[in-house]
């Protein structure tokens, strides 16, 4: 399967998950540190007719990744998604199967264009600046190490995982607690304006409450283990 990622305009030539791959993700260490996906890409794509270092993986921004996750997942099990998700609202477990490549025509899998600067400068209480820059594979890993230490990551988390510099400067511990509450809330408004690529949230209705939630298919434990 040959793709252009739709954010850094890289080819991939996608081949089909291997016996090799699918143990990738069943590797405990791999999965607590955050690298069966990366190790994934790197067996089963090729970057410009080249097999990529982990630092390209790393590099790409999140929705190149998803988008390369996205295809591999239909290349090597078809098109159909078959989960379980409890309903936030009412706490029911429903079950759904869905079509991959359906969702990608018809957009319910949102594929966003790429915005015109890497970076953000957010206006902080205090008069100071903080600068945000685009997700990518070294942030997603710095968050699931946080997950591996503290159990979980909230908003907090994933916010401030965006942020690069305070004021000019590479952002220190000392300098994330000052931030206010009306910071972190101005910094994830604004980091949405950094989300491109193939967004991997899906809308799901409740077959008992009728309510409709959000899902991350790729964040599903099933969507590589058939």
């Amino acid at each position: 399967m040959e793709l252009v990622l739709p954010v850094s305009g890289i080819s991939v030539e996608l081949s089909p998950m291997k016996y090799k791959d699918e143990k990738i993700f069943t590797d405990e260490k791999l999965v607590k540190q955050g690298k069966n996906y990366d190790y994934v890409i790197m067996s089963c794509a090729k970057f410009n007719g080249e097999s990529p270092s982990e630092r390209e993986v790393l590099n790409l921004h999140s929705g190149d990744r998803n988008y390369i996750l996205v295809h591999l997942r239909i290349l090597s099990y078809g098109d159909e998604f078959e989960f379980e998700v409890k309903c936030p609202h009412c706490g029911k477990k429903n079950n759904y199967i869905v079509n991959l490549s359906e969702l990608l025509e018809n957009g319910g899998i949102q594929i966003i264009p790429k915005g015109e600067s890497d970076t953000i400068d957010v206006s902080l209480v205090d008069g100071g600046i903080a600068t945000i820059g685009v997700p990518n594979g070294h942030r997603e890993r710095r968050l699931i190490n946080k997950a591996v230490d503290k159990g979980k990551v909230g908003k907090t988390d994933m916010t401030v995982v965006l942020i690069d510099q305070i004021n000019g400067k590479d952002v220190t511990a000392s300098a994330l607690e000052n931030l206010t509450a009306k910071d972190l809330l101005n910094i994830r408004k604004r980091s949405n304006e950094l989300i491109w690529g193939l967004k991997p949230i899906i809308k799901l209705p409740c077959d008992r409450c009728d309510e409709t939630f959000e899902h991350i298919i790729t964040s599903d434990q099933n969507f590589f283990n058939q």
